[in-house]
């Protein structure tokens, strides 16, 4: 039995075409992964997906489906695609300066 839907994608033409246009344009595997999962869980087409089906037609598992539809439906179309790193993960802080290098 599949999981409920506990949240609800429903978009406007403006906002389905900056999606679309998102998608077209970015270079990036996880903005594209979540633009497909947005515009693929949009209830605007009188249908509603399930999570699992969502996630078969984006290429994604179904906790990320429900993640990013969380994110959505909390932040908007730029909580769901910002991509939350850790900040001690940043590299420029892995990096090598001309003292630690002269050791």
């Amino acid at each position: 039995m599949p999981r409920p839907r506990s949240y609800s994608v429903s978009l406007d033409p403006g906002e389905r075409r900056l999606i679309k246009d998102l998608l077209r344009k970015s270079k990036s595997a996880n903005r594209r992964s979540r633009c497909s999962i947005i515009l693929n869980a949009d209830e605007s087409g009188g249908k509603l997906p399930t999570y699992a089906e969502v996630a078969k037609a984006s290429g994604v598992c179904v906790n990320t489906v429900i993640a990013t539809l969380r994110a959505f439906n909390e932040g908007g179309i730029g909580a769901a695609l910002e991509c939350r790193r850790n900040p001690n993960s940043d590299r420029a802080n892995l990096k090598a300066t001309g003292d630690v290098q002269a050791r």
